[in-house]
């Protein structure tokens, strides 16, 4: 999702789907979502999380959640998840996902000149000049 202003004050899910009642399976994995927002708020959660398993089987493991975002108008970023699910009958919780939140530089210092942002794989800047 690419948006100007979020205001998020529901439920983002792409969690693991149950497993089936009585059966001998393990969780569904979490899926994933990206967010792409100049100004984030609301009282809202994004989970991908992923679903328990069944009598004797293996937790689904959490999926991943990027936010790239310029400004945060109040959202709290701790209602945001990506774990595992409880295994059962023995057998581990699947692994926790990933979380990625990331704020970005929203406009260059005038030293840049006519430089446009790019992020590199370390999160920092680095110049390139706009084609003519």
């Amino acid at each position: 999702m690419a948006v100007k202003t979020l205001v998020l004050n529901g439920v983002v899910r792409a969690n693991g789907g149950a497993t089936a009642v009585g059966g001998s399976a393990s969780g569904g994995s979490g899926g994933g979502i990206r967010i792409d927002v100049g100004t984030m708020s609301g009282t809202g959660s994004l989970s991908a999380n992923g679903s328990q398993a069944s009598p004797s089987g293996g937790g689904g493991g959490g999926g991943r959640i990027a936010i790239y975002y310029q400004a945060n108008g109040g959202f709290n970023l701790s209602n945001v998840s990506a774990v595992g699910g409880a295994g059962a009958g023995g057998i581990p919780a699947g692994q926790n996902g990933t979380v990625h939140i990331q704020q970005q530089i929203a406009k260059l210092s005038p030293l840049f000149g006519d430089a446009v942002p790019v992020m590199t794989a370390q999160g920092s800047l680095r110049r390139e000049r706009r084609p003519i």
